[in-house]
Parts: C-alpha cells; sequence; structure tokens
C-alpha cells in the first residue's frame, strides 16, 4: 500500500527493511502493552518476509513508468539476502 500511495501522490518511496535487530525489545515493548508480538516465529519466517519484500522492491523497480523513480539499496551482513537480492 504504501509504495501504491507514494506514486498516487507522487513522493520518492523509501523503506528500510530490517530481519531481527530489535527482536528482544519488540516482543518487550508488546508485552508490556499487551499486544500481539510483531515478530515472526521462526528464523525461517523472517528469512521468507525480508526475502518477499526485497522481491516485492525489485519488481516493482522493474515495471514503473519511466517519469517514475525507484532506487534500492541492500545493506546485509546475511550472505544469503545478498546472493537473493543479485
Amino acid at each position: 500500500r504504501d509504495v501504491q500511495r507514494s506514486e498516487r501522490f507522487h513522493y520518492h518511496f523509501g523503506a528500510k527493511i530490517v530481519r531481527g535487530a530489535l527482536m528482544e525489545s519488540e516482543r518487550a515493548f508488546a508485552a508490556v502493552h499487551n499486544q500481539p508480538s510483531p515478530i515472526h516465529d521462526t528464523i525461517q519466517d523472517t528469512h521468507d518476509c525480508y526475502n518477499a519484500n526485497v522481491d516485492f522492491l525489485l519488481q516493482h523497480a522493474a515495471t514503473v513508468s519511466p517519469d517514475k523513480t525507484t532506487e534500492i539499496l541492500v545493506a546485509s551482513h546475511n550472505k544469503e539476502s545478498i546472493l537473493h537480492t543479485i
């Protein structure tokens, strides 16, 4: 939805996709505020979600109209993520 909104309102879309950086603090925050944890149950679920988001952005960048710009930076220490991206 956010990507489509950026196109509709003509602003440059940007996102930071992270994997596991704040797992403990996010779980603790959710528990204190009586909310469900926003963290995936398994590391594989986390990897799959991360890769799906990268795939979406790459596909979007490949199909946007010439008058729009999409730029993607994948900065990761995870070798599989880098290989997946390239």
